[in-house]
């Protein structure tokens, strides 16, 4: 674990930013369908919301408003509780259920984003600060960043923004894997321990199931 945090403090989080990633962005007056076939056609679960030009005056040239995160999670939620609202209580019986998903599908799904709740799940790092902060820094501080109590509030992704409030970049805890996995020749010996060796076998039991 030695060798994965040194490479982690010795490289920029600027080092990994894309050049010319495309972002995939979701507007707050799209609909949920539109930005389900969004999310598909480009093989991504989530997407940073902004807030639609069209709600600008006229000849504004504006920053983007980032309103917060679009999640398929967000989407499945918002599913529940529309189902929850329309019918409480909520049919458990699969056929009363199916029913209930036929007729309100198409409702809800032509519903806009602004209308459910977006996810806060993500970080923020000014783009000039990327050449200055390294991935230990990032992981620790925005990834993993402390919250009062002694907790720790996970984000999944963090975007990148410069001067005029444009996100250019966008990177994930999977960037961060893929990062250190082309560079397992660095990371020996500890790229060849197995889990428990590692130590990652201390997660707070119980492990929640559910039956089929």
């Amino acid at each position: 674990m030695q060798e994965s945090k040194k490479l982690l403090e010795k490289t920029f989080l600027s080092d990994i930013c894309s050049k010319q990633q495309n972002i995939v962005m979701l507007e707050h007056d799209m609909s949920i369908a539109g930005a389900l076939k969004t999310l598909s056609r480009h093989h991504i679960l989530s997407a940073p919301l902004l807030l639609s030009p069209d709600y600008l005056e006229e000849g504004v040239d504006a920053p983007s408003t980032l309103l917060g995160w679009i999640d398929i999670s967000d989407i499945l939620r918002g599913l529940l509780d529309h189902l929850n609202h329309t019918h409480n209580p909520m049919p458990t019986k699969m056929l009363a259920l199916m029913t209930a998903l036929e007729k309100e599908g198409p409702k809800f799904a032509e519903r806009t984003l602004i209308t459910i709740k977006s996810s806060d799940d993500r970080g923020l790092i000014y783009q000039a600060d990327g050449t200055t902060t390294t991935l230990a820094s990032a992981v620790k501080d925005v990834f993993l960043k402390p919250v009062a109590g002694g907790e720790t509030k996970v984000a999944h992704r963090l975007a990148v923004f410069e001067q005029h409030g444009n996100i250019t970049n966008i990177i994930s805890h999977m960037d961060i894997m893929k990062f250190l996995l082309s560079h397992a020749d660095s990371l020996a010996p500890s790229i060849d321990s197995s889990i428990s060796e590692l130590g990652l076998l201390t997660g707070r039991p119980p492990v929640f199931s559910v039956s089929p």
